[in-house]
């Protein structure tokens, strides 16, 4: 029960999930029509594979009622786990039906929060302890937590039917089409919306690959991008081209933790500074 309350505490309207359910099909279909998910091997988003000839919408981002607020943190994964009982191997899954028959974005989120978050033992009770660095500790009202790739992408066992994801299936021969998910134009859009319109100044990037898609569009976006607690890198990197992916691949997850450092993003949003 207590699972249930601390995840009960979202966000029950929101533009950018509205757009998500609505435009993500029509997005899906520019960058890899439904029909090609029967080709193998059958790489790519899982919501084009579960129903043959349709493409199901993104999954919309969880958000906190407070996650705008500064003391808020934003926590960003790479792309969605297959959650999708039947194919999926997590403990917590949802029916396809529930998913097929969901008439907006707020009934999607409330099944998949009540299937697939609650409960979780691996992932989303542990992206909850984060809430213990926000104002609103007992609930998930200071988190925002979505992935840069808003789909399962997956690698399909045609035989078992199950769905594999994990860094490895996104860094190899299949990056290019990863990348095309999250670097769509109108996912970037989202992406930067998402992180713009709150005054939350702390991001937990939950991984390399994550890390590394925040750090693309940072750049693109002609951000400036400093590394805190080592600056004998930030001297010796600056000078080299493409030095944030470059210093990520220096210091793996466990050496950035025990190191204690971070990135520190700046950028002018409108009038004002964001750092």
């Amino acid at each position: 029960m207590t699972a249930i309350l601390f995840w009960s505490a979202t966000e029950s309207e929101d533009e950018i999930n509205s757009e998500i359910w609505t435009r993500s099909p029509i997005v899906q279909n520019d960058i890899q029509p439904s029909t090609h998910a029967s080709d193998p091997p059958s790489v790519g988003a899982e919501q084009i594979m579960l129903r043959p000839g349709v493409a199901l919408p993104w999954v919309p981002d969880l958000l906190g009622r407070n996650w705008r607020s500064q003391r808020s943190i934003l926590v960003v994964g790479s792309a969605y786990a297959p959650f999708v009982r039947g194919t999926a191997k997590r403990s917590r899954c949802m029916d396809l039906d529930d998913y097929v028959k969901a008439d907006s974005w707020r009934a999607f989120q409330q099944k998949f929060i009540e299937d697939v978050v609650v409960g979780d033992p691996n992932y989303y009770s542990r992206v909850a302890a984060l809430a213990r660095a926000t104002s609103t500790p007992m609930d998930c009202s200071g988190l925002a937590v979505w992935d840069l790739c808003r789909v399962s992408f997956v690698l399909r066992d045609k035989q078992t039917g199950h769905s594999s994801a994990d860094d490895g299936l996104v860094t190899g021969e299949n990056r290019n089409l990863f990348l095309s998910y999250v670097e769509h134009r109108v996912n970037q859009d989202w992406l930067w919306r998402r992180i713009t319109d709150t005054d939350a100044n702390r991001i937990v990037a939950l991984g390399k690959v994550a890390a590394k898609g925040l750090l693309r569009m940072f750049e693109s976006r002609d951000c400036t991008i400093d590394v805190c607690g080592l600056s004998d890198f930030n001297q010796r990197m600056r000078t080299a081209a493409h030095w944030p992916q470059r210093l990520i691949r220096e210091r793996n997850i466990c050496q950035w933790t025990e190191s204690q450092a971070w990135w520190e993003i700046s950028t002018s949003v409108g009038p004002r500074q964001r750092c």
